[in-house]
């Protein structure tokens, strides 16, 4: 590769004194795809240099997805039927038709994307009723949009035994039943029950990996933390193929389950021996510590308001968590964990503290992801614990259907108004990075999840005022452009232990960045996210282009 500088532009350093003045003007880089400098050119420009002259356009850092599940959507949209975006029980079961009309050859139908808050006329959640008429000698096996559920038509259900008499299910999740104490098909983080998974061949988890790394680098990211479980419960070697075509930064992680304690842990180290190279590390031990509002799995200081008394129950215990994180950090993996509600987030914040003293105070960064509801109390242990909250600023408005259908219910108005603190968590120290959790974001594009962590706002009804207050949540919670930029980049860098290698744009550094039809700094806040990638680049070649 020649030399390459980048003139006539708005480049965004994102770290020095360059980010807290003006956006410079040129960009110089090396042969090597390192950065030589950004700023005032230090001599004159020689023949053998690639001059590109970026007519005003905006440049900043690759942008780094702190918590994707890989391969996204290109499994279920190259294999499956896509359910995302339907909004009523009369477009799934067409969507579900007309997928057995096109493989009627197909033993066994899988779907992804259903939408919790669907309802019937009665106010009722999806169900086997719906979609059994379809195809009663088949099973079909539909999971839904957050990932967190799953419904199974009769005949799935009876194939798996959850039909019989004497069934019993004690674990954390939730088999949502009938007033007559019958399953529905509905079923909320039973990861213990064996469900069927789809199975794909290597050319078709190859295939979609290539579809997915297209997607993120369309989409400006360089550098991704791949959260367990990977999408359709694909095992960890995923990551390893294929390797001379998956060019992005990929952090890796495994899921840490109560019973499989000790085998998960030994099959995180050895794959942290087996699988690092130079884009592949193997850092992370992922931690789910409860489930989710909609299912009513996530686990709560105060009851449900919609089901009495109950506040949803951790998937661990804490000395058995206290005692995973210590194993986790005496053996150098950064903690990653699920929480969505606020005992939740007490008990992890609490237990990675523990563990903390007892294992030695290292620097692991350890991440809270999601976090729906916090309480202020707990706000400070993020910054006093060194805490990175790796959050979904896309879910962070009162959403169409979601919201009323929901949250509302099962949280009451108070809870609801204030869910998804984010000001709050950066002025009490903790380190933001941004995601879509992709596939449950179906469209994953930051320059949305930046309009929306500035704005908190509805992207999709039309709004044109951020200040509107119909589906405005907390107002008072909003970050700034700088912010969300932060966090997508030098934010997302240190999450993955890559802050001197990429994150911003400075000398040294791979030249990892993103050319954007707009500068986010100045356009009106709801316009953001109609801003365009124009090319990403990858150690200063070109990787990604609007031809």
């Amino acid at each position: 590769m020649r030399k390459k500088l980048l003139t006539n532009g708005r480049i965004y350093t994102v770290k020095g004194d360059s980010w807290n003045k003006k956006p410079q003007k040129n960009m110089l880089i090396r042969a090597d795809g390192r950065i030589e400098l950004v700023g005032e050119l230090q001599a004159p420009v020689t023949e053998d240099v690639e001059i590109i002259d970026l007519q005003g356009k905006t440049v900043l850092p690759g942008l780094i997805d702190s918590h994707v599940h890989v391969p996204g959507m290109s499994l279920t949209e190259l294999l499956e039927a896509d359910l995302f975006s339907l909004k009523s029980r009369e477009e799934l079961r067409e969507r579900i038709g007309s997928f057995l009309k096109e493989h009627p050859k197909q033993d066994t139908l899988y779907g992804t994307g259903f939408d919790m808050s669907i309802q019937d006329e009665e106010g009722n959640p999806p169900c086997a009723k719906w979609i059994d008429d379809l195809a009663e000698d088949k099973m079909i096996i539909l999971q839904s949009g957050d990932m967190h559920s799953m419904l199974l038509n009769t005949k799935a259900m009876e194939t798996i035994g959850l039909l019989k008499k004497d069934f019993v299910y004690e674990g954390p999740g939730r088999i949502h039943k009938d007033a007559a104490g019958c399953p529905t098909g509905l079923l909320t983080d039973t990861w213990d029950i064996d469900i069927p998974k789809h199975v794909f061949s290597k050319e078709e988890i190859t295939e979609a990996l290539l579809d997915f790394q297209k997607k993120m680098l369309a989409w400006g990211y360089t550098g991704i933390m791949a959260a367990a479980p990977f999408a359709k419960g694909l095992p960890i070697e995923i990551l390893q193929y294929p390797k001379d075509k998956l060019g992005i930064h990929i952090n890796g992680s495994i899921l840490i389950r109560p019973k499989e304690r000790k085998s998960r842990m030994d099959q995180l180290i050895k794959a942290r021996e087996e699988m690092n190279r130079s884009g592949l590390k193997m850092t992370t031990a992922k931690y789910m510590i409860d489930g989710v509002i909609e299912g009513n799995t996530a686990y709560l200081k105060h009851a449900y308001c919609n089901r009495e008394g109950f506040t949803g129950t951790p998937v661990w215990k804490y000395s058995e968590l206290t005692e995973s994180f210590e194993e986790a950090i005496k053996n150098g993996f950064q903690i990653h964990a699920h929480v969505i509600g606020d005992a939740a987030v007490q008990m992890t914040l609490d237990a990675i503290i523990e563990a903390r003293k007892a294992a030695g105070n290292t620097d692991l960064r350890h991440v809270l992801t999601h976090l729906q509801l916090v309480d202020e109390k707990d706000f400070h242990k993020f910054g006093a614990a060194g805490i990175i909250a790796a959050v979904q600023t896309f879910w962070h408005y009162k959403e169409p259907g979601f919201y009323e259908n929901i949250e509302v219910p099962a949280l009451g108005r108070h809870r609801s108004e204030n869910m998804y603190p984010l000001r709050s968590l950066k002025e009490n120290g903790a380190v933001i990075t941004a995601s879509g959790d992709y596939p449950v974001s179906p469209d994953n594009d930051p320059l949305l999840g930046i309009q929306m962590g500035i704005t908190r706002n509805a992207w999709n009804m039309g709004v044109a005022d951020p200040d509107d207050t119909a589906y405005l949540l907390s107002k008072e919670e909003r970050l700034t452009v700088k912010d969300m930029v932060e966090a997508y980049t030098i934010n997302g860098a240190y999450q993955l232990f890559r802050e001197k290698e990429i994150g911003s744009l400075e000398a040294g550094k791979l030249a990892d960045y993103i050319v954007l039809s707009d500068d986010p700094f100045e356009v009106e806040p709801m316009k953001i996210s109609r801003i365009k990638v124009m090319e990403t680049c990858l150690s200063g070649k070109t990787v990604y282009k609007i031809r």
